[in-house]
């Protein structure tokens, strides 16, 4: 499992507009895809070389369409931001260590205290998302006004919750990508990194004032999605 970079459909969705997003597929070991966008991606090469047989174009499929099931099947559409804040915490602590090589006074702990109160705020409504969930299968007859409500007000929550993590101002240096805690980035292409916009101040060697300003925004939207986890 990775972070979703660019370069491929999920980016408007995912980048842009704070819309959960799943990007599925195989590699072979570490080998590189030589021949992607040349004249050699062809069906022949395919089918005697890269995917003998279709078997992981099939079986990639089948996962889509399992995870397709679940979505529709499941009263509760099956997310999960419980570790957001172990992964934010964790990346967090590799731009400390580059910024203070640089040299650059940042402040990060109306940062740091905003993953925290993420973190809590997440388990929490996770266990609440949880409980409803086996409430619910134990009821599965109860097609009442009120369950009906809130089985709605949960999948809203969980569905919703991504575009809390978005800045309508976007990264500074890329406004049109507006989320601000995964993306793609600046040099990476394809690959995802964790605060983009941090990672786009140091690859830009932003000075401490601008770098703290990003920093301290970040922290304001993840105090807001962590609000917005337990708002009723």
């Amino acid at each position: 499992i990775q972070f979703m970079g660019s370069g491929t459909d999920f980016t408007a969705f995912y980048q842009h507009l704070g819309i959960i997003s799943a990007n599925l597929g195989f590699t072979v070991g570490s080998a590189m895809y030589g021949t992607y966008h040349s004249t050699m991606d062809s069906l022949p090469y395919m089918e005697g070389v890269g995917d003998p047989h279709y078997a992981t174009h099939t079986t990639t499929a089948k996962w889509w369409g399992l995870i397709t099931l679940r979505l529709v099947n499941d009263a509760i559409v099956p997310f999960d931001f419980s570790t957001y804040g172990l992964v934010m915490q964790e990346d967090l602590a590799e731009y400390e260590q580059i910024t203070v090589a640089m040299s650059r006074n940042v402040n990060y702990s109306l940062l740091r205290d905003a993953i925290s109160e993420f973190s809590s705020n997440a388990e929490l409504f996770q266990a609440r998302v949880a409980a409803f969930a086996d409430k619910s299968a134990k009821k599965k007859e109860d097609r009442s006004h009120e369950n009906e409500i809130e089985r709605h007000f949960w999948n809203e929550k969980l569905v919703r919750l991504e575009r809390f993590l978005t800045s309508d101002d976007g990264l500074p240096h890329r406004p049109w990508f507006k989320h601000l805690i995964f993306g793609p980035g600046f040099y990476e292409g394809y690959k995802g990194t964790a605060f983009p916009g941090i990672s786009d101040s140091i690859v830009f060697e932003d000075d401490t004032a601008t770098m703290q300003q990003h920093v301290d925004d970040v922290a304001a939207v993840i105090s807001t999605a962590a609000a917005y986890l337990i708002a009723f």
